[in-house]
């Protein structure tokens, strides 16, 4: 009996090897194709976001493709797969923060009502792409929560 049940534990420790995933497969097709599609929103772009893209690109030894258009176009390519990741400024009581999953405050201007947060966003579920895109962003962020 406790080789079975130390069996089963060799198993599900094995199974986890692949975990987080991205059930869309964001990570592999970045570092298949080496190109990093970003969508940006909003001018001028914080300078953290634009450390965020550069640290991002040589993680994956990959060079950027950047789109600048409004954020509903730019969530509903994210969603489709044709972006890996959008950066925006967001208040915090934005609709669009159900659609996707923001990363941290990279930084933040005005307070209260005013307060205007940039982020990362990415597409929902994409969790091993999530986990860099957040770690990174910590490392360059200069926002104070």
């Amino acid at each position: 009996m406790k080789k079975r049940i130390a069996g089963l534990l060799l198993l599900s420790l094995a199974a986890c090897d692949a975990l987080p995933r991205d059930p869309d497969r964001t990570s592999d097709r970045l570092r298949q194709s080496r190109i990093l599609r970003v969508g940006i929103n909003g001018e001028p772009v914080a300078p953290q976001a634009q450390s965020l893209v550069a640290e991002l690109a040589e993680h994956n030894d990959a060079r950027v493709s950047i789109r600048r258009a409004a954020l509903e176009p730019l969530i509903v390519d994210l969603n489709a797969g044709r972006l890996d990741l959008i950066l925006a400024p967001m208040a915090k009581d934005s609709p669009w923060r159900k659609l996707v999953a923001p990363g941290p405050a990279l930084s933040i201007e005005g307070a209260g009502k005013q307060r205007i947060e940039w982020r990362a966003l990415m597409k929902n579920g994409e969790n091993r792409w999530i986990m860099q895109v957040e770690r990174l962003s910590r490392q360059v962020s200069g926002a104070r929560s």
